[in-house]
């Protein structure tokens, strides 16, 4: 169908959760940018540009931006940061804030997508998964300051 009528679901959503959230509180959506379809019928980063240009009129303010979910991405596709494309995309040319997805495992690469500017935010969900205190790691990979809660100070 139309651009209007495959996104008019998450449009209504949006308007709605905008009208119950406190004025002032973020508002966070994440799209698939990227269907993998290779046919004019599937979902395109010229798709989700089109749709982050709308949700930044109706007050959403920062899109994380996946990919992929509904077919198998082949395995020489999938590589740390592959998303991150897809989120720079979306700040580029719908000019809003982006949240990084995609492998992204360590320190390092997750601060140098920030300081780069391809992205706002980065989402460290799986990494997190493996080891719970990949905060507290990150930061003394960086040599930042960091307050540890006095209740796990032995444990490090």
């Amino acid at each position: 169908g139309s651009l209007e009528n495959r996104i008019c679901f998450l449009i209504e959503t949006v308007e709605k959760v905008r009208l119950a959230i406190p004025e002032g509180m973020p508002l966070l959506v994440r799209i698939s940018t990227v269907d993998y379809v290779d046919t004019s019928e599937g979902w395109s980063l010229q798709d989700s540009v089109s749709l982050a240009k709308v949700l930044k009129e109706k007050g959403v303010d920062l899109i994380t931006a996946s990919g992929g979910g509904f077919t198998n991405v082949s395995k020489d596709k999938v590589y740390p940061g592959y998303q991150v494309q897809f989120a720079t995309a979306l700040k580029a040319q719908a000019g809003i804030a982006t949240g990084a997805v995609g492998m992204i495992t360590d320190a390092v690469q997750a601060n140098e997508i920030i300081e780069s500017g391809h992205a706002d935010l980065v989402i460290v969900a799986r990494e997190h998964l493996r080891d719970p205190y990949f905060a507290i790691h990150a930061a003394k990979t960086l040599k930042l300051e960091t307050s540890i809660p006095w209740q796990y100070k032995r444990a490090f």
